[in-house]
């Protein structure tokens, strides 16, 4: 193993791999947000004109449009974009300290970097992984985000304002249409939540490296990673599925 990365030590290559299998879910997770937008600005053609009841604090408030509350589903949309921008030059980055991280960036790093498309930092991040933090907490605001729309679909539905086709059944209430894409939505954002908790409980990475606080961070990751691409991948088709209360003929 030595004569593969000479100089290096394996926590180098396993993170410079995870740098590339990030920027991947960047571009995947840009695409699908993007797409989400797309169904919430649909959505708002089709059924912007609904009136229903305003809802603060669990109860009936006064009117609204359902155009005002999808307002509200949009609005974090260009934060996250932004987010993402800033994040890619702080975690798109070469791991290349070695065995105590004290190698410097010298032109064997550099053109590595420049190989694989990533910056080259001056020093190694083996004890700093304030950035993987970010972008693990930037999938757990969308799943969030996501996760609050899932819950306010599932209220509409409960309250007749909204009706979700293709919900699923219930094999012993046959007149329920449960909202389980809504539902769906709701649990994936708990789970990033109490992940990134371990992401964050996984930063004080002592002295050089710390194997123990670096393997927490594999059992939290891949978990966020998921349920961000998962809400993600619901959203579209859930938005897609909101009629009017009547039915897709019904009333706007």
């Amino acid at each position: 193993m030595a004569a593969i990365h000479t100089g290096l030590t394996s926590q180098d290559v396993i993170d410079t791999a995870l740098v590339l299998a990030l920027r991947d879910l960047f571009d995947l997770f840009e695409a699908r947000l993007a797409a989400t937008a797309d169904a919430l600005g649909a959505l708002g053609e089709r059924l912007g004109g609904l009136r229903m009841t305003g809802v603060t604090r669990s109860q009936p408030a006064l009117p609204v449009t359902f155009a005002a509350r999808l307002a509200g589903w949009l609005a974090p949309f260009p934060d996250h974009f932004d987010r993402l921008e800033a994040l890619r030059p702080l975690v798109l980055r070469l791991q290349f300290g070695g065995p105590v991280g004290d190698r410097p960036r010298d032109a064997v790093a550099v053109a590595m970097a420049a190989e694989l498309g990533l910056a080259a930092p001056e020093r190694a991040w083996h004890a700093d992984r304030t950035a993987l933090a970010e972008a693990t907490g930037w999938m757990a605001l969308i799943a969030g985000h996501l996760g609050k729309i899932g819950q306010d679909i599932a209220t509409m539905a409960l309250m007749g304002d909204i009706r979700v086709e293709g919900g699923g059944g219930s094999s012993a209430m046959p007149h329920k249409e449960n909202p389980v894409q809504a539902e769906l939505l709701i649990a994936l954002a708990r789970d990033a939540a109490h992940q990134q908790g371990a992401m964050l409980a996984a930063l004080p990475h002592g002295m050089e490296r710390d194997g123990a606080a670096w393997m927490a961070e594999w059992l939290a990751l891949p978990r966020i990673a998921g349920a961000c691409g998962r809400a993600l991948a619901v959203a579209p088709g859930l938005l897609a599925a909101l009629t009017p209360p009547g039915g897709a003929d019904g009333p706007v």
